[in-house]
């Protein structure tokens, strides 16, 4: 952080988090239980830094709103746009639980809300909860219904199948660049589902393995 002033990050911050309430703003609100901002943006970002956009989709329509998500995301033109950590809400009821880590249970706590500010502070509550919970609010009935219900939850499989395969050649592509430029530290995984998307980067699994060895 040296050579900037509190000032300058400030400034930095306010506007990476004005381009994430706009690229937020241009997706389909109809899908989205929740959406905000994650990683070092809703820390002390720098100039450089990505912005990274936390979603949680209502059940069975994950791959659905990605769709529209990367589409929104090209239209606008904004390369620091950071699709990074996405889940429907049956994903999300079984990820934020007591037994995460002590960096993913802060880093939790510091995701900015854009969109569905209620719903997660329930699983902000839940997660620190030792005592098994019920299913969330108004979202009770999207962790509660089966597969076969939801009318688009076959046309979200196939935009699974389609998407996800695309973001894992795109993935190697860029893994196999930063090992060229020496850089591994950016290097990631796509771990994908048809409730979650996520980009597991060796730089996080590294403070991840820094933080449980204090």
């Amino acid at each position: 952080m040296a050579g900037f002033l509190q000032s300058d990050v400030n400034i930095y911050k306010l506007e990476k988090i004005a381009a994430a309430r706009d690229f937020i703003s241009k997706l389909p609100k109809k899908y989205i239980a929740f959406a905000g901002i994650s990683g070092s943006v809703s820390y002390d970002p720098l100039p450089e830094d990505d912005i990274d956009i936390f979603i949680i989709s209502r059940k069975n329509q994950l791959w659905l709103l990605l769709i529209y998500a990367f589409l929104a995301r090209r239209r606008l033109g904004n390369q620091d746009i950071c699709i990074s950590l996405c889940m429907d809400t049956e994903f999300a009821h079984n990820f934020f639980t007591p037994s995460m880590d002590g960096l993913q249970k802060q880093d939790a706590h510091h995701v900015i809300p854009v969109s569905g500010k209620e719903y997660f502070s329930e699983i902000l509550r839940r997660m620190e909860d030792s005592r098994k919970s019920p299913p969330m609010g108004k979202y009770a009935s999207d962790d509660a219904t089966g597969f076969s219900r939801h009318p688009k939850s076959i046309v979200n499989l196939v935009a699974y199948i389609l998407l996800a395969s695309y973001l894992n050649v795109k993935g190697l592509i860029f893994n196999h660049r930063m090992n060229a430029r020496g850089t591994s530290d950016h290097c990631y995984t796509v771990r994908a589902g048809t409730h979650h998307f996520y980009l597991d980067t060796q730089k996080y699994a590294r403070l991840r393995s820094e933080n449980s060895s204090r």
